[in-house]
Parts: C-alpha cells; sequence; structure tokens
C-alpha cells in the first residue's frame, strides 16, 4: 500500500514538473528582479475576460494567462480599470507591463512587442433577423456597423470597408442593443463571444449573418516595448499550453463537450459552437416567425396588404429620427393622401390591397409603409435624401399607374414629402410632410 501511495505522489511530482516551463539562468534572474509584474485586462468581454463583482480576473483569457504565469513563475498583479479603452491608454502610458488577451495590431506595435498566439477565434457579423446573409461586406453601401471602443476589428474595418459607416459605442452591450433598436445595422464579435451573448442576454431577434472573411481573432498577449525579454519568457509559456488545456478551459466558460476523436482543439470547438448557434437561430427563427404571424393577424393581414398599423410606423419612424439625429444619416418620410376616393375604390377593398401590394413592391427591404389615416399612408426612406426619396416615390407611382389604367380606376393621389434635419423631431417632420400634403395643388391623377 505505502509503495502505491509512493508510486502515485512520484507520479503527481513529475506531471508538474512536466507542464514547468524550463527557463534559463537569465531569464530566472530577470524575473526575481521584476518581483511583480502588473496586468491590463479588458474589464467587459466575457466569456474572454471580465472582472467580476469582487473584482477578480475571470474568462478563457484569464486562465490561459494564470497558466503561463504558473508555469513561468511570473508574479503578477491585475491593473484594474473602468473600460478596455482605459486598459489600453495605460498600457500605452506605461502603467502596466502586459495586457494579457488581445490582437495585434499595426497601432498597437508602436509601444507593444507581441507574444505568439495563445487563442484563435473567428469574428462573424450579428444582425436582425431580417437582414440578409453577408458573404461580401465591400457590397454593402448604406450600412452602419457598431463596435465597442479600442477594437482591433474597428481599426481593420475602417481601412479595408470604407463603404461601411463607423458607429462606437462604450460598452459590448450597448453594441448589440444598438442592433436591436435598429440604431446600426450589424455589430462584429468573436463567434464564442457572439453565441454566448446572444444566447444569454435573450437577444430573440439577432441573429448570425456571416464571417467577416481573413479576419480571424488571433489573440495574443502584449508587453511593453521595454522589457523583451519578458516577452520570451511568456512565449515558453504559452509553448507549453496543451490542446486538453484550452478545451478544459472553454468548456469551463462555455459549456461544450468537444469529442475526442477530431485534431485541433479550436476546429473542433467552433464546429461545436456552430451546430449550437444553427440550433440556436433555427428556434430564433420559428419564435420569431410565430410572433410575426400573430402580429399580422393583429395589423395587416385584415386587408392583405402588409402595411404597417400607425402605431407600429409611429414607433419606427422615433427609432429611425433617433438613428439619423445621432449617427447623421439622412431620412425622408412621404405622406400619401387619397384624394378622390370612390366607392370602387375606399381604403378596405380588394383593389385597395391589390393596389398597395402592386405599388409597393418596389420599395426596398429597408424602407417602411405604414398607414397614418383611413385614407392616407406614410413612407419611410431610410439613408434616403429627398431626390432619393422621390426618386423611390416615382417608382411607385408607375407601379400604381399600370394597376389604375389596367383596372379602369380614376384615382386623384396627393402627397408631401420631407427629409430629416438635425433640429427635427417626429412632429417637425410629420408637419412639414402635412404642409406639403395639404398646400400641393399639382395632384397625380392616376
Amino acid at each position: 500500500m505505502k509503495k502505491i501511495i509512493l508510486l502515485s505522489i512520484v507520479t503527481l511530482l513529475l506531471t508538474c514538473i512536466c507542464y514547468a516551463v524550463e527557463l534559463s539562468s537569465e531569464e530566472q534572474k530577470y524575473l526575481s528582479s521584476l518581483k511583480t509584474v502588473s496586468v491590463c485586462v479588458d474589464p467587459d468581454w466575457y466569456p474572454f475576460e471580465k472582472l467580476d463583482e469582487k473584482g477578480e480576473y475571470v474568462g478563457i483569457g484569464a486562465d490561459l494567462f494564470k497558466l503561463v504565469a504558473k508555469r513561468t513563475g511570473l508574479k503578477y498583479e491585475i491593473y484594474r480599470t473602468s473600460d478596455w479603452d482605459v486598459s489600453l491608454l495605460a498600457s500605452k502610458d506605461g502603467k502596466c507591463d502586459i495586457v494579457s488577451f488581445l490582437n495585434k495590431t499595426p497601432q498597437r506595435e508602436e509601444w507593444l512587442n507581441f507574444t505568439e498566439p495563445h487563442f484563435t477565434d473567428v469574428n462573424v457579423f450579428i444582425t436582425r433577423n431580417d437582414h440578409q446573409f453577408i458573404s461580401d461586406p465591400s457590397q454593402l453601401y448604406n450600412e452602419t456597423i457598431a463596435f465597442p471602443k479600442g477594437t482591433s476589428m474597428e481599426e481593420r474595418v475602417r481601412m479595408n470597408y470604407p463603404n461601411l459607416h463607423v458607429v462606437v459605442t462604450d460598452t459590448e452591450k450597448e453594441a448589440f442593443e444598438m442592433v436591436e433598436a435598429r440604431e446600426a445595422d450589424m455589430t462584429m464579435r468573436s463567434l464564442i463571444v457572439a453565441g454566448y451573448t446572444i444566447r444569454e442576454a435573450g437577444y430573440f431577434n439577432l441573429k448570425i449573418a456571416g464571417q467577416m472573411p481573413d479576419y480571424k481573432n488571433v489573440f495574443r498577449m502584449g508587453v511593453v516595448k521595454s522589457k523583451p525579454m519578458l516577452t520570451e519568457i511568456l512565449n515558453k509559456g504559452i509553448a507549453s499550453i496543451t490542446n486538453q488545456d484550452k478545451e478544459s478551459i472553454i468548456n469551463k466558460y462555455v459549456s461544450i463537450s468537444v469529442g475526442k476523436n477530431y485534431k485541433g482543439v479550436m476546429i473542433k470547438t467552433a464546429a461545436v459552437f456552430i451546430i449550437l448557434i444553427i440550433a440556436l437561430m433555427v428556434y430564433h427563427f420559428y419564435k420569431i416567425t410565430w410572433l410575426k404571424a400573430k402580429l399580422n393577424e393583429r395589423t395587416s393581414s385584415e386587408n392583405d396588404t402588409s402595411l404597417l398599423v400607425t402605431s407600429r410606423i409611429s414607433q419606427i419612424l422615433k427609432a429611425e429620427i433617433k438613428r439619423a439625429k445621432r449617427y447623421g444619416r439622412p431620412l425622408s418620410i412621404a405622406i400619401i393622401s387619397f384624394g378622390d376616393v370612390s366607392e370602387e375604390f375606399p381604403a378596405d377593398s380588394e383593389h385597395f390591397a391589390a393596389m398597395v401590394k402592386t405599388s409597393f413592391a418596389g420599395l426596398r427591404s429597408s424602407d417602411y409603409a405604414g398607414r397614418w389615416g383611413r385614407n392616407e399612408l406614410l413612407l419611410i426612406f431610410t439613408e434616403t435624401d429627398i431626390k432619393g426619396a422621390a426618386l423611390a416615390f416615382e417608382r411607385i407611382y408607375a407601379l400604381a399607374s399600370g394597376y389604375f389604367n389596367s383596372n379602369g380606376l380614376n384615382v386623384s393621389i396627393h402627397f408631401g414629402m420631407s427629409e430629416f434635419s438635425s433640429e427635427d423631431d417626429m412632429n417637425t417632420l410629420i408637419s412639414r410632410a402635412d404642409t406639403v400634403l395639404f398646400m400641393s395643388r399639382d395632384d397625380k391623377n392616376f
């Protein structure tokens, strides 16, 4: 029995030794001279890293760093900050020696040396459920992407995709909320963060809409340039991290089970995550479909026009005004009034429903049409100035004209348009369109 116990102790000691990192005498003296190093982290980027309620450093990146520190014998303390931007600034000002978990960028290389990678993850677009799949971001126009401040992806998107309008938020949560509230078209986060956040926060109207081409998160540790030997020591610790180490850490925070018959922990993790996310998206799809069906039962299916009810179009207009005001984006509206509504063309007739379906087929998916009164409709043209709105209205007019002519109907229409200005609220924007509507003497006659 004693022999068995002794053998177990020896085995345990050998295991510990094999995990230890072999440092040169010079490196050991260097670590002793440093005593304690200061480490900057992102306090709000879970499940990668954060400072919890007790101020403890936790997350995937945190555990990877702690493992490296343990195996190299590095003594450290966390330099606590309020957000990621402050952490980066602190490292730039020399207030901390290491940034534990970040991507390498040309800008950051100005003051940091970088270790070898210790974790990788793909980046994905997060959009509302009604957004199309994104296969080529260079083909997107007049769309807004939200990033938490200080991210490397913001820097790369600004440089490589000038067609996208970039807005910056204070926190990760705000970026998601902007997309949910239609104040931004999309955000972009790592696959692990996106899957975790959508699930945990219950963003049932958001989806993963594509992967950023050739943009992987390749996480490293950044070390101030005044300590080059520290970079080499950390590299030795990183080299000791096994796939099993990573599996254990990932499963601790995102609760995924990785099969043992595959090679490459990151490939396996991404595959399992994609399966989980697809299942989540299917669930969200059916839930949203059901909710939309219920909404349509209460709003537009009555006349089969797909028009939004007044309360809903008002809500959307308020949100679009808020977005236009915050980010300086163009926005225009049009109010259409049928001046001489005959008995054969009441606003609840089959002809009216057919005309709406035919005419509004020319609307973009980003535009909206809804009831504004019994014989009035409100159109919202997002990301469009008054000239663009006029062109869009002419397309609607041409389609409506063709319908009326083919059905032998004689109906006149009045319309008024207005373009958003920075001083506008919903009332002033509508009021200008109403003024144009009622003062118009040149009717469109179908």
